[in-house]
């Protein structure tokens, strides 16, 4: 026997906490997989900002052209030195 009970609606009641634990988990991965992409996103937004301002310190316009045109926001803010602690 497969384990299953034919008896009482096992079956049933074990396809449906089968399917309902198949759902839960699809649910939880794919909102796993959101937060990392929309934590690597901002990383990699941050990144180029920060490279932009460096470059428009340095005055190398150039770099800060083409880091525009690869998505930096042109309104960023320069937060100063980063202090560690």
């Amino acid at each position: 026997m497969s384990g299953y009970s034919l008896g009482h609606g096992g079956v049933v009641r074990r396809t449906r906490v089968n399917v309902f634990c198949g759902c839960l988990s699809i649910i939880l991965l794919a909102g796993t997989v959101g937060i990392w992409l929309v934590a690597a996103h901002e990383a990699w937004q941050s990144r180029n900002d920060r490279g932009l301002i460096a470059a428009i310190k340095r005055r190398d316009t150039y770099t800060a052209i083409k880091l525009l045109n690869h998505g930096a926001n042109a309104n960023a803010l320069d937060a100063g030195p980063q202090l560690s602690r």
